[in-house]
């Protein structure tokens, strides 16, 4: 029996030491140091410095971005069907319209295919592309339909840009992050999704 004003053992917290650098310090989130970058020590203490960072580290493999995107945008570009093959195309690119041109999620020309036409379909690939069909549809000599169907391509090299950005971040050097890239862009199915108005590319 355990009487009022009895010491007996209780653990108090002084008792239990628990070493937290030593159990979690081998992973890398609970890490103090980050992984360096050569030449370039990455601290986000603050949004600035973060964002100044990004700045130069994209500045210094800006070429080499550029060259990667351009030279996966042509190879789309000379690949391209820029017919659509699948009504769910026709919906997204009848969404992208009435936001260009009414500011509207009603659908005109598909309307009858799935009455009263009002837009069940995500609606962030017909926000992004709504400006390029605004931007094509102020030229002469353009298809509109053309004109959008572009959209798939120009994401998919901005999407090997990334992945090319992702490597240097690691710390690959700029031969393989460039392989690496070109690999993503002209190796995967992101090739055959490029002729399409499907929302997976993005």
């Amino acid at each position: 029996r355990f009487r009022r004003g009895t010491d007996y053992h209780r653990p108090h917290r002084a008792d239990v030491v628990f070493d937290f650098q030593r159990v979690f310090g081998r992973f890398p989130f609970f890490q103090k140091e980050r992984a360096e970058v050569p030449h370039r020590r990455f601290e986000a203490r603050n949004l600035r410095s973060g964002l100044r960072f990004l700045v130069e580290f994209v500045a210094a493999d800006g070429l080499a971005s550029a060259a990667i995107a351009g030279l996966l945008f042509c190879a789309y570009l000379f690949t391209a069907s820029l017919t659509f093959i699948s009504g769910d195309e026709l919906f997204l690119f009848d969404y992208t319209e009435s936001l260009a041109k009414h500011g509207s999620v009603w659908r005109s020309e598909t309307a009858e295919l799935e009455w009263p036409g009002e837009s069940t379909t995500e609606p962030l690939q017909p926000l992004l592309a709504a400006p390029l069909y605004w931007f094509v549809n102020n030229f002469d000599g353009i298809g509109n339909v053309h004109g959008t169907l572009l959209f798939n391509p120009l994401i998919t090299a901005l999407t090997g840009t990334l992945v090319f950005l992702y490597l240097r971040r690691l710390a690959f050097d700029r031969l393989t992050s460039i392989i690496a890239a070109l690999a993503f862009g002209l190796t995967t199915l992101a090739w055959p999704y490029t002729k399409t108005f499907f929302r997976e590319p993005l």
